[in-house]
């Protein structure tokens, strides 16, 4: 697919067709397309005549509402590449992104402006860019190459590093996720989300735009919220990653929820209890793709009724099905020497797609991924002999203990929802496995029953717990800040038969 004109651009002009239809709502306030258009092509302008040259990178400091939309498509409208900076981030957090990015501009909301003091940034007042008298601005040369779109990872595994994506990339994700969407949203279609603009939501939403359907975009997981929405039946889709689902489920107030044509699950494993408890409250519309920072969604999908399929035959806990490729997609499972697996073979799962990333950026510069070269992802899982991928856990987190390698991931399926799996350092097993839980409860008992059909040595052989389990921004486990914390407020008893006491 060539891209050859600014395709957000053209995007704001074909919305011009939905007038006075509303594009986002959110706690009550709302933007209509037509106000959509006129806010994008403000910033635009605010952006073109700040200097803001093609490819350049512009932060947006904004909450997850109206603003943090039109900001965003008015950046990208400029030609220069937006950094929607994730509000979850602490100062040094951000403050590194920054100078990683060498971003010089920003579009800030006034609320917003003391998470850019210190950073030497020229700041573009969101509120003040919108005040204005409408002025157009010269479009300036559109170049497919620039970059366009750049965001942190979790940094899971280290320091967070900055995913950068071509504008031709991104464009042709953005039509990938159209082409595998499971109905054409319409003008009664309504998607909650609740997650922040900077990751998987912003993908999504821009395809609900495309054909005139709303947007509820509120910040956190906000379960009164979406229960007056359910309520009112004014939904008719979710984005919910497991951890937004299990709050969801957990939280609601109400026993069956009616009128949700699709649950959009990702970004995590979905395991077996929470779909069949998700499935109960919703029926059968969860649909799992799997994404990635460095390839956007979808990799690949496991349609709904795949996954009732999936899940209702569900027999091995050894990886969990994540569908088929998308479109374009290719996978490669490699084992340690490089070599391809066969199907059911466990190795390393290796990506190419036209939508891949540009490169990443670190501390010591630009990486430029190799034009046609795969991407390592550092999860592990196999294919099976119908071509669906399978997701074991990553390459870091891979336990051994006993001379035994074991995915976390495989044991967690099986345990009471909340529960995460980690090794503890040990000089007679190598690591020693404990079921970890955040809420203060003795899991004893129920763990022993969840896991009495796993191997012997995948049993957990403590449970503990913790204050919270830490998180990243995507809501992804960090197994080595549960260590750490496992470690402060318990003292090991090493040896055959190991014990953990309270310091």
């Amino acid at each position: 697919m060539a891209v050859v004109q600014n395709p957000w651009g053209a995007s704001l002009r074909r919305f011009a067709q939905f007038g006075n239809r509303v594009a986002v709502s959110s706690r009550g306030q709302t933007l209509t397309y037509a106000e959509l258009i006129a806010q994008a092509e403000a910033v635009r302008a605010a952006v073109i005549e700040a200097g803001a040259q093609p490819g350049e990178v512009v932060a947006i400091v904004a909450r997850n509402g109206p603003g943090v939309v039109a900001a965003s498509y008015g950046v990208m409208a400029s030609g220069a590449a937006e950094f929607v900076v994730d509000l979850n981030l602490g100062p040094d957090d951000i403050a590194y992104a920054m100078r990683i990015l060498k971003v010089r501009r920003a579009v800030v909301e006034r609320s917003e402006l003391p998470r850019a003091e210190g950073l030497g940034l020229d700041v573009m007042v969101l509120e003040g860019i919108l005040a204005r008298p409408p002025r157009g601005a010269s479009e300036l040369p559109f170049d497919p190459h620039a970059w366009g779109k750049t965001i942190m990872t979790s940094g899971t595994t280290g320091r967070p590093k900055a995913i950068v994506h071509r504008h031709d990339r991104r464009w042709i994700a953005h039509e990938l996720l159209r082409s595998h969407l499971p109905f054409v949203p319409g003008a009664d279609d309504r998607v909650l989300l609740m997650n922040a603009w900077s990751h998987g939501v912003a993908l999504l939403g821009a395809t609900w735009f495309e054909t005139g359907a709303s947007v509820e975009l509120i910040g956190g997981v906000d379960v009164a919220c979406a229960d007056e929405l359910f309520a009112r039946g004014e939904l008719t889709a979710v984005f919910a990653p497991p951890t937004v689902l299990t709050k969801l489920v957990e939280g609601t107030r109400h026993k069956r929820i009616d009128g949700i044509k699709c649950i959009f699950c990702g970004t995590a494993t979905l395991q077996p209890a929470l779909y069949r408890a998700a499935s109960e409250k919703f029926g059968p519309v969860i649909r799992v793709t799997y994404g990635k920072s460095e390839m956007f969604n979808p990799i690949t999908v496991l349609e709904m009724n795949e996954a009732v399929e999936y899940y209702r035959d569900l027999s091995t806990f050894d990886a969990v099905c994540l569908g088929k490729a998308a479109r374009g997609v290719e996978i490669e499972i490699r084992d340690d020497a490089g070599r391809l697996c066969a199907a059911g073979e466990h190795g390393e799962i290796h990506l190419r797609s036209p939508h891949m990333m540009h490169g990443h950026v670190d501390g010591q510069g630009f990486h430029e991924l190799p034009e046609g070269a795969f991407h390592a992802t550092g999860d592990l899982g196999y294919l099976d002999a119908r071509s669906r991928l399978f997701l074991a856990g990553r390459a870091h987190d891979v336990m051994k203990t006993g001379g035994y390698k074991i995915y976390p991931e495989e044991i967690e399926r099986v345990l009471p929802s909340g529960m995460v799996v980690v090794g503890i350092p040990s000089a007679h097993w190598g690591e020693i496995i404990v079921a970890v839980s955040e809420d203060g409860a003795d899991h004893t008992a129920a763990v022993a029953v969840a896991t009495a059909g796993l191997a012997r040595y995948k049993h957990p052989r403590a449970c503990l717990t913790i204050a919270q389990i830490p998180r990243s921004l995507q809501g992804k486990v960090q197994r080595s800040r549960v260590r750490e914390m496992v470690l402060a407020r318990y003292a090991l008893a090493d040896g055959p038969y190991p014990k953990f006491e309270l310091r």
